[in-house]
């Protein structure tokens, strides 16, 4: 890899989404902070501060809001799950994402983060996808309602969906750069692909059209078995999964496959306990893989809250050791 003068961290990681030189390999990883009691100005709080410790390249805000669900027939009809029956699909209902407080905390989060980190460092928001909010809803019967009654699943899929496009819309105008769209049903373990391109497929699209302007959305496909080349066309700026999962796609071949920038290389489920020469081991591999370009450094997946700090500093300098010098890409 070419010698390449110091850049900033917007700088690097935009030269990274467009495959072209950088300084060294951009770096990330992402929490689920547990802290959705709070309210969105100590969520910005918390998320800056683990920007600052780990001295990230971006920050993937990790949202654990609530989202809009049904207003129960009776206190307990569907406990402790909201959809219970077929017609329960018909009872979700559009919301404002200022109005619901769920949503609202995620945006003001954004809003915070945008004093702190505009004209520093970029800043994406993670989505669950409509399918997946779906699923959480209904999830003992959700699988047979996909088969028994797909005309009401698709009536609610379609309120959610409505519901997100509102919320991307409102954390684009808050300040973030982007979108990081999980969908979990896009793997044979939780569907057939046929499934999914009916129920999930093109919901997917609707939030990424509705975000569309903006220059960094990734597309993190969560779970093993996934359907890569099925979504290889999104129109997103990276794609992110578990690369290190030995049932999907390396980076390399995620690379060939999408034509686009990829985000992985580190094993994030036994992260706490990963040998720090196993560390080195994963981050010179994937440099290996991709030649350095077109790469951005991250877990497969959240990192497990309890992580040591040291393991984290110490993947932070492996990326910044090993990454200004990666050996070729090979074919």
């Amino acid at each position: 890899m070419a010698m390449v003068d110091a850049m900033s961290k917007l700088e690097r990681v935009e030269a990274a989404l467009a495959g072209e030189p950088v300084d060294r390999v951009p770096f990330t990883c992402w929490y689920h902070f547990g802290d959705q009691h709070l309210d969105g100005a100590a969520h910005a709080e918390i998320e800056h501060n683990f920007f600052r410790h780990y001295d990230l390249d971006f920050l993937n805000v990790v949202n654990d809001g609530d989202y809009p669900r049904p207003a129960l027939v009776s206190p307990v009809a569907s406990a402790p799950y909201d959809i219970a029956e077929p017609a329960d699909w018909h009872r979700l209902t559009t919301v404002n994402p200022w109005e619901y407080e769920g949503y609202r905390r995620e945006v003001i989060a954004l809003r915070e983060l945008r004093k702190r980190l505009s004209g520093e460092a970029h800043f994406i928001a993670s989505v669950l996808s409509p399918w997946s909010t779906a699923r959480s809803l209904a999830f003992p019967v959700f699988s047979q309602h996909l088969t028994e009654h797909p005309e009401d699943v698709l009536a609610g899929i379609e309120v959610i969906t409505t519901n997100l496009e509102r919320l991307v819309a409102a954390m684009l105008e808050a300040g973030a750069s982007g979108i990081f769209l999980r969908i979990d049903g896009a793997t044979r373990d939780a569907a057939r692909w046929q499934t999914y391109r009916k129920f999930g497929r093109p919901f997917d699209l609707r939030l990424l059209k509705a975000a569309e302007d903006a220059p960094f959305n990734v597309l993190h496909l969560h779970g093993s078995h996934i359907y890569l080349s099925q979504v290889a066309d999104y129109p997103v700026a990276a794609f992110s999964w578990a690369d290190r999962d030995k049932e999907n796609p390396s980076l390399r071949r995620g690379r060939k496959l999408t034509q686009h920038a990829v985000m992985g290389g580190i094993e994030h489920a036994a992260f706490k306990q990963t040998p720090l020469a196993e560390v080195r081991r994963q981050v010179r591999d994937a440099l290996h893989q991709t030649g350095g370009r077109g790469l951005i450094l991250a877990p497969g997946g959240s990192l497990p809250s309890d992580t040591y700090e040291t393991q984290i500093h110490h993947l932070r300098q492996a990326v910044e050791e090993l990454s200004t010098a990666p050996p070729p890409a090979t074919d």
